[in-house]
């Protein structure tokens, strides 16, 4: 188990229904950024569940640990994500070749939040 990485869950259930973790980015090379990745079944999609989430991570991730910037990326085909992304306030940053899970190379959209503009 990963500290840093939680259960997604419908409210009042402790079923989970995705997931949503950070980790040190690769995206840049500044001390204490994070990213978020996350994860949610195909039947939960467009219910609102991971934008609250992100939004619950972000909060995390610069009041807990005190995160100079926070990224977020998506495959460059997914644009359910790109919303996501976007309605949680990242801004773009950059386009960056990634590995996936399934072991080929996708073009990967990053974008992040800096402390500065979370806090304004």
């Amino acid at each position: 188990m990963n500290e840093n990485t939680w259960a997604v869950c419908e409210k009042g259930s402790d079923e989970p229904i995705g997931s949503i973790g950070i980790f040190k980015t690769p995206a840049t090379d500044e001390e204490n950024a994070w990213e978020i990745g996350y994860w949610i079944a195909y039947p939960f999609w467009g219910r609102g569940y991971i934008p609250e989430a992100v939004r619950k991570i972000i909060s995390f991730c610069f009041e807990e640990k005190n995160a100079k910037s926070v990224w977020c990326s998506h495959a460059d085909f997914n644009d359910k994500s790109r919303r996501v992304i976007e309605k949680c306030g990242f801004t773009y940053r950059k386009n960056q070749p990634w590995i996936s899970s399934m072991g080929d190379e996708r073009n990967g959209v990053y974008y992040s939040i800096n402390r500065e503009d979370y806090f304004e």
